[in-house]
C-alpha cells in the first residue's frame, strides 16, 4: 500500500495539526486489518498481531477546516506521485546509479510537514532542494519543498525521505525501459477507473 495512501488516511482519520512527523515502520500488503493506537504524541498503525506500520507524531494546533485538509492531502499526493520518474530518474543519473529494473526497491522511509498558519485557502507543494547519499548499493533520497496558498506565499514546508536498494550502475536503455513500464502501468490503470 502506497505510503502516500497512508498519509491521507491518517489526515482523513485523525486531521491536520501544525507539525506533523510519519514514520513508516513497516510494508503494508494489503491483507491485514489495521488499526490506530494513540502514543504519547500521536498515534501508531497497528495490525492485530501487534506489527507497527506507521509512525505519526504531532504537534501543534490542529485544523478545523475540513477543505484545508482535502487541499493538502490532494496536493501532496500529486506532488508525491511525480517523485517517479521525473525526480528519481534525474537523481540517479547525476550519481551514475538506478535501482535494479527487474526487482525496482524504493522504499518510503519517512515524511513531515510543517505549517505556520491555518487561514489561506488553496494548496500546492512546490520542490526547493533534493538530496540523494549513495554507498553504492543503497541510496537514500530526501526530497524538501514549500507549501503554498493560492496567492503564491509560503506557508509551510515538508520533507520526504526514501530508500533506494539494489543499486547498479546507470544504464540509459535500461532506465528508459522501466519509465515506459511504469508509465504504461498506470495509463492503464487511469483507463480502468474513469
Amino acid at each position: 500500500m502506497p505510503g502516500d495512501l497512508l498519509f491521507a488516511v491518517t489526515l482523513a482519520d485523525k486531521g491536520l495539526y501544525a507539525r506533523m512527523q510519519f514514520q513508516f515502520d513497516n510494508m503494508v500488503d494489503g491483507s491485514q486489518a489495521l488499526g490506530f493506537y494513540e502514543t504519547d504524541d500521536g498515534w501508531v498503525l497497528r495490525s492485530e498481531a501487534d506489527k507497527d506500520f506507521l509512525s505519526v507524531a504531532v504537534t501543534g494546533d490542529k485544523c478545523e477546516s475540513e477543505a484545508l485538509v482535502s487541499q493538502l492531502m490532494q496536493a501532496y499526493v500529486e506532488y508525491s506521485g511525480q517523485t517517479f520518474p521525473y525526480v528519481l530518474v534525474g537523481l540517479m543519473q547525476s550519481h551514475n546509479v538506478m535501482i535494479n529494473p527487474a526487482r525496482p526497491l524504493v522504499i518510503y522511509r519517512s515524511m513531515s510537514i510543517e505549517l505556520s498558519a491555518f487561514d489561506f485557502d488553496g494548496v500546492r507543494l512546490q520542490s526547493t532542494q533534493h538530496g540523494f547519499e549513495s554507498d553504492g548499493k543503497k541510496g537514500e533520497v530526501t526530497l524538501n519543498f514549500d507549501i503554498l496558498d493560492d496567492l503564491d506565499r509560503v506557508v509551510g514546508c515538508g520533507e520526504k525521505q526514501m530508500v533506494l536498494g539494489g543499486l547498479r550502475p546507470y544504464d540509459e536503455a535500461k532506465m528508459q525501459a522501466l519509465v515506459a513500464e511504469y508509465n504504461a502501468i498506470k495509463n492503464a490503470y487511469s483507463a480502468s477507473i474513469e
